[in-house]
């Protein structure tokens, strides 16, 4: 009896110990999860409310501003700063005198006299002037042979030189300058013309030399060529510029330009230490 109850519990024993074996290990729980939450942006800068009234799309008008210092800049042009002493005319500049310069040889000085009642005036004095058109009318042969060059060299000095910039016509020009420098009389004129063209459009300098030098070739005397040469050299040539100075001012050409301050007596007082 005693063996058969010893017997007994080690066969449950051994049971109890197979099937605690044979179930699986428990899983362990998951980890809660965790929810991806948008980060909220900062709110829009707050515009400030402006009343409808006082809001307003018209352009200022300058003659109804105020008449004081704060709006007395407004819808005025900006004044040019001055040249220094002794630097070449430019266009829309003005010298330290505070006298006004033209932007290049053919432009009327303020306060010049110019042509009225013609539809492409030119200024009556100077170079590109009337003066220097009707002297270069007179070199061509009179009749029927010149009346057509005539016509044709009037028309270039009006485009090319007349004081309404915005009927200048460049393209026409070098058309009939190219025209006109096959006719001996006219040549002379074509090329100046040629070279004043050149510092218009593109200011190649070089090329507008080559121009008045050709011109001055085919005729020694032509002043205004020797004076828009000497415009062209007080940039970087000054002793070739007081040579064709000298013989422009012998032609009598006038001196639109005031380039006397760099080649004539004043010139002295825009040296440096002057």
């Amino acid at each position: 009896m005693r063996n058969l109850l010893l017997t007994t519990t080690i066969l449950m024993t051994a049971a109890l110990t197979t099937v605690a074996c044979e179930e699986p290990a428990p899983v362990p729980e998951a980890s809660p999860s965790v929810e991806a939450k948008a980060i909220a942006s900062p709110p829009p800068p707050k515009v400030a409310e402006v009343p409808e009234s006082f809001i307003t799309h018209k352009s200022a008008d300058p003659n109804r501003m105020p008449n004081d210092s704060i709006h007395a800049s407004l819808g005025q042009p900006k004044a040019p700063r001055p040249l220094p002493a002794g630097h070449p005319p430019l266009a829309g500049h003005q010298h330290a005198s505070g006298s006004a310069r033209p932007a290049s040889p053919g432009m009327v000085p303020r306060g010049g006299a110019v042509e009225k009642g013609v539809a492409l005036p030119l200024p009556l004095k100077g170079p590109g002037s009337v003066a220097e058109l009707e002297g270069r009318l007179k070199r061509l042969p009179t009749g029927a042979d010149g009346e057509a060059a005539r016509k044709s060299l009037e028309e270039l000095y009006r485009i090319s030189f007349t004081i309404d910039r915005r009927k200048r016509d460049h393209a026409r020009a070098a058309t009939l300058a190219d025209e006109l420098a096959a006719n001996p009389a006219a040549a002379p004129a074509a090329e100046r013309i040629k070279g004043f063209l050149a510092v218009s459009k593109r200011f190649d300098t070089k090329t507008a030399r080559v121009h008045y030098e050709k011109a001055i070739e085919l005729e020694p005397t032509f002043g205004e060529a020797h004076y828009a040469l000497a415009f062209l050299c007080a940039l970087n040539d000054r002793e070739t510029g007081a040579k064709h100075y000298k013989s422009a001012a012998e032609a009598g050409v006038e001196d639109t330009m005031s380039l006397d301050r760099l080649y004539g007596a004043n010139a002295a007082a825009q040296q440096p230490g002057h």
